[in-house]
């Protein structure tokens, strides 16, 4: 997840620049950007859990 997330950001970010200079509508690129962004935070927080849950079985 925390791949795609990475690509979709930095694809979002270059799609965005285009739309921008070109004086297209951004919102298809900042969808995907926040898309990312959100994949990644997400990506983030399960592995925080994971380690957490980790060190309350190794407490027993």
């Amino acid at each position: 997840m925390k791949t795609f997330g990475i690509i979709s950001i930095i694809l979002g970010a270059i799609s965005a620049i285009g739309a921008i200079s070109a004086g297209h509508n951004p919102s298809g690129p900042i969808f995907w950007i926040i898309l990312g962004i959100v994949l990644i935070v997400r990506a983030n927080a399960k592995k925080s859990a994971n380690i957490e849950e980790n060190k309350k079985g190794n407490q027993k």
